[in-house]
């Protein structure tokens, strides 16, 4: 689950200056470094590098993910459908589990109504034998 890489060959190089994706690659070496150096978790090392940069906490973190990500460096899964393993439930798929619950709630009520008549019934014979 560690976020450190094994080889750094691929992020070692200086990023060029004005060269799409250099801040991202240039945050996530930052944040690598404080990881190192400072024993700083990633969130802090966000924080920190946020505070001096001026940027959001959330575009620094945006940008080590997105270079973490193409570097293959080990993350925890992300939240939400993707984790649980299921996917996200669709207009069309909630539309056929509506259809089955009504379903369900249709033969549920045939079955209350089956037993109210029975009920009915036993009061009768209750009734008969005077108890």
């Amino acid at each position: 689950m560690g976020g450190r890489i094994k080889s750094k060959a691929a992020v070692t190089a200086t990023p060029e200056p004005g060269k799409r994706g250099s801040i991202a690659l240039e945050i996530f070496q930052q944040v690598d470094k404080l990881m190192g150096d400072e024993k700083l978790g990633r969130t802090a090392a966000f924080t920190r590098i946020a505070e001096q940069t001026g940027r959001k906490v959330g575009a620094i973190a945006n940008n080590y993910y997105r270079i973490a990500r193409q570097q293959g460096v080990p993350l925890r899964a992300r939240k939400g459908a993707a984790r649980s393993g299921r996917p996200p439930v669709t207009a069309s798929a909630a539309s056929g589990l509506l259809g089955q619950l009504a379903e369900v709630i249709r033969q549920q009520e045939q079955e209350l109504e089956k037993l109210r008549k029975e009920n009915s019934r036993l009061a009768e014979v209750r009734k008969l034998l005077g108890s």
